[in-house]
């Protein structure tokens, strides 16, 4: 039978019967599957409990500095005030090769002004640009600086005022700007560090009560 005679008699050849079987076979396995997959990723959506974001926990910074502060007023002799201080920063854009940004970390003690309620004391801050040779190792205790550390309450704005002095740089100083006090630490943002460095860098400071 020719194409003609099978068109006009209405007849389909066999191998067009053929294809089309194998197509809504075809369909029906992928329609299995897509149902497969729907019905698993509904089963996981009902079964998988939702997981919270936790709220994060800020307060006014003079409420977190106030136990400090008195802490530091009880016994002015022996209360102390730990002091830990870390800054990190974008990559520099220069020198050329330099591919991590500089980053540091400080500790020291603090304790209640003589003259003034405010927690004062200094630091040794050590910095990740500044390497152990020859293995290029970073954070370098030899080549730290020494930072003086002033914190005290803003009564005006409810808020805090820290002041930075570079004690191995001429006393040079800083005040820390934008801060907020958020998941028990006091963060604010400053100047930056290293060669060809970003224009700020972000510190994050944590405080704690001990005994001399």
């Amino acid at each position: 039978m020719t194409k003609l005679e099978s068109a006009t008699t209405g007849k389909s050849s066999p191998r067009r019967g053929i294809f089309a079987r194998e197509v809504r076979a075809w369909l029906s396995v992928i329609a299995a599957v897509l149902a497969a997959v729907a019905g698993f990723a509904g089963g996981r959506a009902t079964n998988t409990p939702k997981q919270e974001i936790p709220e994060i926990y800020s307060i006014p910074c003079a409420d977190y500095l106030s136990p400090f502060m008195s802490w530091a007023a009880i016994a002015p002799a022996t209360n102390r005030v730990s002091f830990s201080m870390i800054t990190n920063q974008r990559p520099p854009g220069f020198p050329p090769g330099q591919r991590y940004a500089a980053a540091s970390y400080a500790r020291g003690v603090l304790r209640r002004g003589s003259n003034t309620p405010a927690l004062v004391g200094t630091a040794t801050q050590i910095f990740s640009d500044r390497v152990i040779q020859p293995v290029g190792q970073p954070f370098d205790i030899a080549q730290s600086d020494h930072i003086g550390v002033e914190i005290d309450a803003d009564t005006s704005t409810n808020g805090v005022q820290v002041i930075l002095t570079g004690l191995s740089w001429n006393n040079g100083q800083q005040e820390l700007h934008n801060l907020r006090c958020t998941e028990g630490l006091l963060v604010g943002t400053g100047g930056s560090i290293g060669v060809g460095s970003a224009p700020e860098a972000l510190y994050v400071i944590s405080l704690g009560e001990q005994q001399q």
